[in-house]
């Protein structure tokens, strides 16, 4: 491998409460955790080869990077590969979706940004990979991944595809990735989606903690938003 940095789009996300977590839950338990990020769902485009129509992922698996420190994540794609900021958005969704299905479900904060980065082995660093860190621990504040519209917007001036559904402008003019909806499944599955008000009900009813009720606040505004229910 050479020895040179390379551009990719960089997530860092953070786990919260992972401390608790790894006081209360199994060792079994937590190691599903991390095998639920490796088992990724990827996107897929149809292709035409002779006759036949090929389902293909839209980014290589090979150029698709995870690594896991704990109670913090680190996916990164090539920047220079088509689809791949469309890809790590998705993943980063997606992730926090199924993290949301668990009982009691767990929360994510992050931040996804574009930067110089080099690995090998056990080896990662890179400005692209400090950026991510310093933006997930300084800006994203409550359980949200954040991306700066620059970088939304640079990347669909090349010709590439990024929904205006995928990221939402936040209240402090961040773009936050819409993990709760996106997906379309509301409608689908609705009682998952009220038995998580249901918990954020409970948590805010229970706790006095600043920190923890800023937020599960959040995510109520953000889930009410999806599903218009009232208090």
């Amino acid at each position: 491998m050479s020895t040179e940095y390379r551009d990719y789009y960089i997530a860092f996300i953070d786990i919260l409460g992972f401390k608790k977590h790894i006081g209360e839950k199994s060792c079994d338990e937590i190691c599903s955790i991390y095998d639920s990020i490796r088992q990724f769902r990827t996107m897929h485009k149809e292709v035409k080869k002779g006759k036949e129509t090929l389902s293909i992922p839209i980014v290589p698996k090979e150029d698709i990077h995870i690594r896991i420190m704990s109670d913090s994540v680190c996916i990164y794609i090539p920047s220079d590969l088509k689809d791949s900021l469309l890809l790590l958005a998705f993943m980063c969704a997606d992730f926090q979706h199924r993290m949301l299905e668990l009982k009691p479900p767990i929360l994510l904060r992050g931040a996804i940004t574009k930067g110089k980065l080099f690995f090998n082995g056990d080896i990662i660093f890179g400005p692209g990979f400090v950026d991510a860190y310093l933006m997930e621990e300084k800006n994203a504040s409550v359980p949200r991944i954040i991306i700066n519209k620059a970088i939304i917007d640079e990347y669909k001036s090349l010709g590439n595809i990024f929904p205006d559904n995928m990221a939402f402008r936040d209240y402090d003019a961040f773009f936050s990735l819409e993990y709760i909806s996106f997906l379309g499944a509301y409608k689908i599955e609705k009682k998952k989606y009220d038995d998580l008000y249901q918990y954020i009900l409970g948590v805010l009813g229970s706790t006095t903690d600043e920190s923890v009720r800023s937020k599960f606040l959040y995510l109520e505004s953000r889930l009410l938003s999806i599903i218009g229910k009232k208090i």
